[in-house]
């Protein structure tokens, strides 16, 4: 019995963090243009070439959340449900750029939960 084997480009993100502000500048629309412009970036790489399948991971701590220590909400710009629409839409995006450079794969996305992002009795009344 013959065996094909496949070639797998797998990109692992992880602590994101959408909705944290650093001062050194990261920000909500930050984290979404670095996600959303991982395809383009992938695109110039001289060792890429076409594969069987793309597996996106995400590990975690995608959203900043609320809830995980006492002031935290207060320290956030928006509501963590704003923060899970951005995320989702950039993921998105870059899911269907990565589409667009490489139509033949089959793009799988699989997370794991971190602790950010959960539900919080100290959560703002939109989350």
């Amino acid at each position: 019995m013959a065996y094909k084997c496949g070639t797998s480009l797998v990109l692992m993100l992880s602590d994101l963090h959408f909705g944290k502000d650093t001062a050194g500048g990261y920000t909500i629309e930050q984290a979404a243009k670095r996600v959303e412009s991982l395809p383009e970036k992938l695109k110039g790489h001289p060792w890429l070439f076409d594969f069987d399948e793309i597996r996106v991971l995400l590990g975690g701590d995608i959203v900043e959340g609320e809830g995980i220590y006492p002031s935290q909400s207060a320290e956030l710009k928006q509501p963590a449900l704003q923060h899970y629409q951005v995320a989702d839409a950039a993921l998105w995006r870059m899911v269907s750029g990565l589409r667009i450079r490489w139509p033949s794969c089959a793009v799988t996305v699989d997370s794991v939960p971190g602790n950010h992002g959960r539900q919080s009795p100290t959560a703002h009344p939109s989350t």
